[in-house]
């Protein structure tokens, strides 16, 4: 769903909480904070393990997933998504940690198929 219009809302791509996300992004990774000295993974990022309080570092992980939940946008409830509709969007869990869920725009698949 990439755009160079103005109107279409982008990502901060300079908030260094989440810049190392989109740098994997532009890298072909799906990167996610992971704690070292107590092996969980941080989602959403955070400065300090909410299991250890030690600082996470940002690794590689699978990109495989299993479908959480899906809904089918049929309303663009901003302009910028109206040459869009419909589509689907999903919540996804890691294969690394179903705790980890991640929203997505699901482009492989269509509604009727999940």
């Amino acid at each position: 769903m990439a755009s160079t219009r103005e109107d279409f809302p982008l990502p901060d791509l300079d908030e260094p909480l989440t810049r190392p996300f989109y740098d994997g992004a532009a890298a072909g990774e799906l990167r996610i904070p992971w704690c070292e000295p107590c092996g969980a993974y941080v989602w959403y990022p955070s400065p300090a393990c909410p299991v250890c309080d030690a600082p996470p570092e940002w690794r590689a992980v699978s990109g495989r997933a299993r479908l959480f939940t899906w809904v089918v946008v049929e309303r663009a409830f901003l302009p910028a998504f109206a040459d869009k509709v419909p589509f689907v969007t999903a919540l996804v869990a890691l294969d690394e940690d179903p705790l980890v869920r991640l929203c997505s725009y699901l482009v492989a698949a269509s509604a009727a198929e999940l």
